[in-house]
C-alpha cells in the first residue's frame, strides 16, 4: 500500500546516524509511526534531546516518552490521524514551541545519571531487608560489609 505525503515531506531509510540527527536540527517536529511495539524507540530519545516534539503512534514504549499535549501527539497507527497530527503541528508554531520546551525539559528524565539513579533505587528496594525478614549479618547498621 503507498501511502501519499504532503508535499516537502521524505521518508528515509539506511541513513548514516549523522545525517539523521542533523536533519533532526532543521525538521519542526518529528514523525515515529511505529506499527509494532517497540520497547525504547531511541530515534524519540533523539528528538527529544534537539527539543522537538514528536508525533508517535501509540504502540510499545513510545507512549511512555512521549507526553500526549505536552511533548508530542500520540496518535493511532493510521494514516489519518498520523495526518491530522501533522496538520495541526504544522499549522500551530505556538503549539510547536511549547512542546518543545516541554521535550527538552522532558529530555532530563532519559539522561544517563537520572536513569541510573532510578534502575538503583529500583534494584535497593528488591534486595533490602524486609521487614518480616531477620538482617543477614553482614547488612546490619545499613552498612554493607565486604569479605
Amino acid at each position: 500500500m503507498r501511502v501519499l505525503l504532503p508535499p516537502n515531506v521524505r521518508v528515509v531509510e539506511r541513513w548514516p546516524h549523522v545525517a539523521i540527527m542533523d536533519a533532526g536540527i532543521r525538521c519542526l517536529f518529528g514523525v515515529a509511526p511505529s506499527v509494532w511495539h517497540e520497547p525504547c524507540p531511541t530515534v524519540v530519545l533523539e528528538a527529544t534531546g534537539q527539543s522537538k516534539p514528536m508525533i508517535v503512534t501509540d504502540m510499545g514504549g513510545m507512549p511512555e516518552l512521549v507526553s500526549d499535549g505536552e511533548t508530542g501527539l500520540v496518535v493511532k497507527p493510521e494514516t489519518s490521524s498520523l495526518s491530522a497530527a501533522s496538520a495541526r503541528l504544522r499549522a500551530n508554531l505556538e503549539l510547536r514551541q511549547r512542546m518543545a520546551a516541554a521535550a527538552e525539559n522532558r529530555m532530563a528524565e532519559f539522561k544517563a545519571g537520572a536513569v541510573v539513579n532510578r534502575i538503583g533505587k529500583i534494584y535497593h528496594n528488591l534486595v533490602a531487608p524486609r521487614a518480616h525478614c531477620p538482617t543477614p549479618s553482614h547488612r546490619r547498621n545499613g552498612r554493607t560489609r565486604l569479605s
